[in-house]
């Protein structure tokens, strides 16, 4: 496809109408733009063409596929001297898992996944580098936090954990260690709280049978005193 003629169109780019290169779509019709150097020549059709395969838009045979639909594309695989087509209907028999259609890293993903680690893991003991993990490196990269553990996995070591995040990790353990023994503590105190309460219920109940038995022997002694004063009136 390096003879392909592209088309230009102006577009906005960093504030600026500038001339780029443009492909289209055959079958969803999307648009992809190559900016072109200010003040300098066009760029020639092969360093266009190589970056937008880069971008993965695929450039062969008649039809210009984006990336998108360059990836729905029925694709033939080949094993053991067969042809085997798989479309978007029914599987062929046998059924064949597509596997070039699942997404891996090529030998430069791993390059540049394996220079950012060079540069923010320290060693297998430690692991990362304060702040850092596959998933911070994979949002760094724009890449797949799976490419990340794998390359790590295999040219590295353990992920680790950072210092701070280690800190963390102990004064945690610290804290629930606290909250388990308050929480005992607390349990205990409810224990014996409840026990009191239980002994002044029981207390309160003896003085009330006390206080009524009292009662009942002043009220009989108040009659036999008014008895008494009466009788001796008369």
């Amino acid at each position: 496809m390096s003879a392909h003629v592209f088309e230009e169109d102006a577009i906005e780019a960093h504030g600026e109408r500038v001339l780029a290169a443009k492909v289209t779509c055959d079958e969803c019709g999307a648009h992809g733009y190559f900016a072109h150097k200010r003040g300098a020549s066009r760029r020639p059709p092969d360093a266009i063409a190589a970056h937008f395969r880069k971008q993965g838009w695929e450039l062969k045979g008649a039809k210009i596929r984006c990336p998108q639909c360059a990836r729905r594309r029925p694709r033939v695989m080949v094993s053991k001297g067969f042809e085997m087509k798989t479309t978007g209907q029914k599987p062929a028999v046998p059924a064949v898992i597509d596997v070039a259609a699942v997404r891996v890293p090529g030998f430069d993903d791993k390059q540049v996944i394996n220079l950012k680690l060079i540069e923010v893991y320290q060693n297998a003991e430690v692991g990362y580098r304060e702040g850092w993990t596959d998933a911070r490196v994979a949002q760094e990269l724009g890449c797949p936090k799976e490419w990340v553990s794998d390359v790590r996995g295999a040219m590295f070591g353990p992920e680790g954990m950072a210092p701070h995040l280690r800190a963390l990790e102990r004064n945690l353990a610290t804290y629930d260690k606290y909250l388990q023994q308050l929480a005992a503590e607390q349990v205990e105190a409810f224990r014996s709280l409840k026990h009191m309460l239980g002994e002044i219920n029981t207390l309160e109940a003896n003085l009330r049978q006390q206080y009524a038995a009292v009662e009942t022997v002043a009220v009989a002694l108040r009659k036999q005193f008014d008895a008494a004063v009466g009788g001796t009136k008369s």
